[in-house]
């Protein structure tokens, strides 16, 4: 008899690409809602940066580096 539950899958091969998409994707929302709220783009960039330190606070690193968080703000604050 098998079981479902049992059976072991391994991780997806695209697992890091897909989280750090995830992460860029989240943080072209969040960028357009302070652009919305009318944050100048200094200051949405101050604030995307300190919302991602506090996520990844005692878990590693980002898996957006600070060039690309500034390209996906300034991309944002572009259109």
């Amino acid at each position: 008899m098998s079981f479902d539950w049992m059976e072991v899958t391994g991780p997806a091969r695209d697992g890091a690409i897909a989280n750090k998409a995830t992460h860029a994707q989240e943080l072209r929302e969040r960028a357009g809602l302070l652009f919305r709220l009318g944050y100048t783009k200094t200051a949405a960039l101050a604030r995307c940066k300190a919302r991602i330190a506090w996520e990844f606070d005692g878990q590693g690193a980002s898996p957006l580096s600070d060039r690309e968080v500034k390209s996906i703000v300034n991309g944002v604050f572009a259109s």
